[in-house]
């Protein structure tokens, strides 16, 4: 039997250009690489919005917008990725304060929830801090301060003799700051084929007596507005909302906490499939 030459056998570990001899600046290269890693992953666009602080009684403060967050993230193939849509704060009423929004999070895309308005019955009446700032107290109380890239501060109440009388400020919103009793602006996103504001600061609406204001649309983020006149006539926060869209037939399927499917739309944004939470769940890529 003949002498087998053991090392003229390669027992290293197997390098990249061994196996793929082609430099690595190669058209080649970069196409190989590209393809194997869209197999495992792929890229999507995101909106993550929290929910709207709660508006203040009388002269209270208004709630400040859900945090506001947008941008494109890659995605692994047959994971779970977890969904928390943030419920809107509570206005104030005879027996209880204002609340802050609440958190939303898309896996680790986390928007902060709205500050609450700086409310009538507190002994520290500012407004709360939050992805967007509450509105103070109509006596000069500062308004809370807003997220750094998510959000901005609410406004300070304006105190008696003020231009303008006196009133509680605006929240502070995603795309400005809450100034005097107006409400900073939001930001809009089209990312469902529809182009929509979302996360804007509350406003005072003066005096309305004994109607109630109205919350805020559903899943947009808004802050609520403070009024004065009866007990409960200021408005509740909006809740917020998660959206993820990409290109093509849908990858991936999207879950309600119960395990019920959310059916994907892919029409109103032609080329691209759009999955909605407009409550918590799950999305299995």
């Amino acid at each position: 039997m003949a002498d087998v030459t053991i090392s003229s056998l390669n027992t290293g570990i197997p390098t990249r250009n061994s196996v793929f001899p082609f430099s690595d600046g190669s058209a080649t290269y970069k196409t190989f690489f590209s393809s194997i890693s869209s197999i495992f992953f792929y890229p999507v666009d995101y909106l993550v919005v929290g929910g709207g602080g709660g508006g203040g009684q009388d002269y209270g403060g208004c709630g400040g917008a859900g945090g506001y967050l947008e941008g494109t993230t890659t995605l692994m193939v047959n994971q779970r990725y977890e969904v928390v849509v943030g419920k809107g704060g509570l206005k104030e009423s005879s027996q209880d304060f204002c609340t802050n929004g609440q958190d939303s999070y898309f896996g680790n895309i986390l928007a902060f929830g709205g500050g609450a308005g700086g409310p009538k019955r507190a002994t520290s009446a500012s407004g709360s801090s939050g992805g967007s700032g509450g509105g103070g107290y109509y006596t000069g109380y500062r308004g809370g301060l807003g997220v750094t890239g998510q959000g901005n501060d609410g406004a300070p109440g304006l105190p008696s003799g003020s231009p303008g009388s006196a009133v509680g400020g605006g929240g502070g919103g995603a795309g400005g700051i809450g100034s005097s009793s107006v409400g900073g602006i939001g930001k809009f996103s089209s990312i469902t084929g529809t182009n929509l504001m979302y996360a804007s600061g509350g406003t005072h609406r003066g005096n309305v007596g004994s109607t109630v204001t109205p919350d805020p649309r559903l899943n947009s983020g808004v802050g609520g507005d403070a009024a004065y006149g009866s007990w409960l006539v200021a408005a509740n926060g909006s809740s917020g909302i998660v959206v993820i869209a990409y290109p093509g037939t849908p990858r991936g399927t999207a879950y309600t906490s119960a395990g019920t499917i959310i059916s994907p739309n892919t029409i109103s944004r032609p080329g691209f499939t759009i999955h909605t939470f407009t409550s918590s769940g799950y999305y299995l890529s």
